[in-house]
């Protein structure tokens, strides 16, 4: 018998083995970072055994007290490398571990090589037997308080794309995030297949001729990289809108130029028919039910980073032309129509009336369907060149009737329901006097105020997990890093992810590199125990990383 006494006792208070910075390597290549696993003592001793071959080394606790038999819960999938040094422990062994309370927990199984290994890394990570263990991670109060932690602990990301070689490197990116639960979608309902596009450069405007890659990447296959397609309409901050059709697990759409280069359309690849057909126009956003996409007119796009090249507007130098339009596009048939017309909402932006720039630019941005897909948020946006633009948030119907004003400056923006949508931005809190910057909810009712504050914060990426419990979101450069992180709504608590370098043309930059810069646009995959992430911080151009965040899931702060 192997027992852990004095300050190599693995502090299981309250039922939960602690963390382990070490980071043993799991079969998939992650990095287990800040978490054994999860043991719920239902009675005063837990068994371990090993259901699977040894070679696998899966750990699996069986929990018995009263009341309760044979309730199984998995603690965590774990291979070993065979470099990392295994303790030998003979086959009838068990290990007694003692609990701050006095109690004990015995752990026995056949072979206890992980276990033991993990153990001593456990017990090795322990402050003092008095450590709290609420959470098997940090978390705080306020973004302030998580910038400027010292305590901080993060999850190592693990990429999934090919940086190349030096003569020849790829870069990798999905570009955006979703604003919606079922919008703009990376990976495939399994959580087996993501998207990605590859490209070959950084740092430079995107020209005509540069043409991107679209490809599959299986993660359950070491990581293989399959091409689809290409595209010549692509961008620095949204790529080509490249996605799996909402309810689809066979069909990807992504925005290209037609064969002549004359218009922005879309193409559909097939995975089962291995079939591509096109549609024509190119689409900015699906409905939740596959069937619909709304889009505008790309070639007008002034906002940088977001425009697509090599076809000219036929309406330039005209400040808000009767046939600059949104629009609406069956997803089956390619049949498309008109739906609003951005002349219509000047009215709207200047009811007092409004002379324009000679040099400005309205036009339409950023549509999205709330969940039911019965209405949409749009911006419209007024630019003038190297003088920014004002942005306002609109929704509608999806005849482009009863339009609503949002709020003023929309930029990452989430719907909670078809009523409550979130974003970042500097408003007015309820109840305040001064604009605060941070995430606010706003309800669809055409008024524009705010109806409450979440937390201050700077802005970012903003999605939601799909149960309502988390926001997980970005920041943009910091001083050379970019933070990565999650707020638990119920108990108000921000609980870090990363905190990593950016990189621009392979040297860290520590201001904001325009809109050449490599943002995280942080995605929850299907099952939401997977972040993925855009990220440069290895100084191999932008790839694709994804972080595993299931113990948090599992672990979540205590509300209240």
């Amino acid at each position: 018998m192997l027992e852990l006494t004095g300050r190599h006792k693995t502090a299981l208070g309250a039922g939960w083995l602690t963390r382990l910075p070490t980071n043993p390597t799991c079969s998939r290549g992650r990095r287990l970072l800040g978490y054994f696993g999860r043991l719920p003592l239902l009675g005063n001793h837990a068994q371990v055994h090993e259901p699977l071959p040894e070679a696998r080394r899966n750990l699996y606790a069986v929990c018995t007290g009263p009341g309760r038999t044979d309730r199984t819960s998995r603690i965590v999938q774990m291979t070993f490398r065979s470099q990392m040094p295994q303790p030998r422990i003979p086959k009838r062994t068990s290990v007694t571990v003692q609990l701050p309370g006095g109690g004990l927990a015995i752990l026995e199984r056949k072979h206890l090589t992980a276990l033991a290994l993990a153990l001593t890394l456990a017990a090795a990570s322990c402050q003092s037997t008095n450590e709290s263990l609420e959470t098997p991670y940090p978390t705080y109060g306020s973004f302030q308080e998580l910038a400027e932690a010292t305590d901080a602990r993060y999850i190592e990301p693990v990429r999934v794309t090919s940086s190349g070689t030096a003569d020849a490197p790829t870069d990798h990116g999905f570009f955006f995030y979703n604003c919606q639960h079922a919008e703009l979608l990376q990976f495939d309902p399994t959580g087996r297949y993501m998207l990605a596009l590859r490209v070959f450069f950084e740092g430079r405007d995107v020209q005509a001729g540069d043409r991107a890659v679209v490809g599959i990447v299986d993660l359950e296959n070491d990581n293989k990289w399959a091409g689809i397609g290409e595209s010549t309409a692509w961008n620095w901050q949204q790529g080509n809108r490249l996605q799996w059709i909402p309810g689809s697990d066979e069909e990807i759409v992504w925005n290209d130029r037609s064969d002549n280069g004359k218009r922005f359309v879309s193409r559909i690849y097939n995975t089962r028919t291995k079939e591509t057909r096109t549609l024509p126009r190119p689409v900015y956003t699906i409905s939740p039910d596959g069937r619909t996409a709304l889009t505008h007119d790309f070639e007008r796009m002034k906002h940088g980073g977001t425009d697509y090249v090599g076809i000219e507007d036929t309406n330039a130098g005209e400040w808000a032309p009767a046939d600059t339009y949104i629009w609406k596009m069956d997803i089956a048939t390619g049949e498309h129509e008109p739906i609003l017309a951005v002349a219509e909402m000047v009215k709207r932006m200047y009811p007092a009336g409004h002379s324009p720039d000679p040099e400005a630019t309205l036009y339409f941005f950023r549509e999205g369907f709330n969940p039911s897909g019965n209405r949409f948020i749009f911006f419209v946006k007024d630019a003038k060149p190297g003088a920014g633009a004002r942005t306002e948030g609109y929704s509608a119907n999806l005849d482009g009737g009863h339009v609503r004003y949002l709020y003023k400056s929309p930029s990452h923006h989430f719907w909670i329901d078809d009523e409550t949508i979130m974003d970042n931005g500097w408003h007015v809190p309820p109840g305040g006097t001064d604009e605060v910057r941070g995430y606010f909810v706003f309800k669809d009712d055409d008024s524009g105020e705010p109806k409450g504050m979440l937390y201050e914060a700077p802005n970012g990426h903003i999605t939601l997990s799909k149960d309502g419990d988390w926001i997980l979101t970005d920041t943009y450069n910091m001083d050379g890093y970019i933070h990565l992180y999650m707020y638990h709504l119920p108990s108000k608590r921000l609980v870090p992810l990363a905190k990593l370098e950016t990189h621009l043309n392979r040297k860290q930059v520590f201001q904001s590199a325009g809109y050449y810069r490599i943002d995280f646009h942080p995605r929850f995959s299907p099952d939401g125990r997977t972040v993925s992430i855009d990220s440069s911080h290895e100084g191999l151009g932008r790839q694709i990383y994804l972080l595993d965040i299931g113990h948090i899931r599992d672990d979540p702060p205590p509300s209240g």
